[in-house]
């Protein structure tokens, strides 16, 4: 047992790092907007309304293969386990596809430092199907789709599932 809790604190440790790694180099090209695969249903800013769950900061999806944590500087999503091919990023040697992230100017999938995540360990809080959670301006939608994030007051964000990732940025006027 403890061998698991030592485990799994090793990993949300790897978590956090990643995410504060990844905040810390920024978005790199500013806002873009691609998009691969089939995309989800669900948009940056869905029209239905699930039902909010506790301000819940660090979460998981049922299936636990994709983990996120908001802070007030953004919403960052790692997914484990992706079958749709990441774009390339010029001079990134990491696993590119494996993290996404939204803040005050855009979305965008980062090159992340290290390995590809692992799936949330059982001390992760999870967000059910059909529930979604605001902190700090941002808010995380989970649905058997994807995982979609956005920015409350930018629209901006991004959807992340095993077979798809889009991110989005609202129209400019």
């Amino acid at each position: 047992m403890r061998t698991f809790a030592a485990i799994d604190a090793v990993l949300v440790l790897g978590l956090l790092v990643l995410i504060v790694v990844t905040l810390a180099r920024g978005t790199g090209s500013g806002s873009t907007s691609a998009t691969t695969g089939a995309s989800p249903t669900t948009s940056a800013s869905p029209s239905t309304s699930p039902t909010t769950h506790e301000s819940l900061s660090v979460f998981a999806s049922p299936s636990r293969n994709i983990a996120c944590t908001i802070t007030a500087d953004g919403a960052t999503c790692t997914i484990a386990s992706i079958t749709f091919t990441p774009p390339a990023i010029n001079g990134c040697t990491g696993p590119v596809g494996h993290v996404v992230m939204v803040d005050a100017t855009g979305s965008a999938m980062p090159c992340p430092d290290g390995p590809a995540p692992e799936v949330a360990g059982q001390d992760v809080a999870v967000l059910d199907y059909g529930r979604r959670t605001s902190v700090h301006g941002y808010t995380c939608e989970s649905s058997t789709a994807a995982m979609t994030c956005w920015n409350d007051t930018t629209g901006q964000g991004f959807s992340i599932a095993r077979q798809t990732y889009s991110l989005q940025d609202p129209p400019k006027d």
